[in-house]
């Protein structure tokens, strides 16, 4: 995993951080979850009742949110990269790998990796543009 720098935030910052955390506690988790799945027995009062919290020790008290600000940057840069990892795995393995495989079975060798012992050298001579090559740019 590179390293990866967590911004410092003034007080703005983490107000605004503090704002958005207990908003999304509060709405997402006590008021949209609940309602679009129909959990009943959910709790969501705690979850309102979290997210008022926080965002009242966020106006009150933005520079003691720096702890938690942190801690939730370096659990979202591990979820970043494993989420990144995912899905580059996903792309290479649903889209890339059978690309190969039909290209392999069509007999493609776009990279001419074929050996030839015929052959001096499996230098390819590039072709000389033409001077009126891309419209004249310049």
């Amino acid at each position: 995993m590179s390293h990866h720098e967590i911004p410092e935030l003034d007080t703005k910052g983490l107000r605004q951080f503090g704002l958005m955390l207990g908003a999304i506690l509060a709405v997402i988790f006590g008021l949209l979850l609940p309602w679009a799945w129909e959990w009943e027995n959910l709790p969501n009062l705690q979850w309102i009742g979290t997210g008022v919290i926080v965002i009242a020790w966020a106006l009150i008290a933005p520079d003691s949110m720096r702890g938690l600000y942190n801690g939730w940057m370096r659990v979202a840069l591990v979820i970043g990269h494993v989420i990144n990892s995912i899905i580059l795995a996903i792309v290479y393995f649903i889209v890339i790998t059978p690309m190969g495989i039909v290209m392999r079975l069509m007999g493609k060798d776009p990279m001419r990796r074929t050996l030839d012992k015929t052959i001096a050298s499996y230098r390819v001579i590039s072709k000389v543009a033409d001077r009126n090559h891309v419209e004249r740019p310049y």
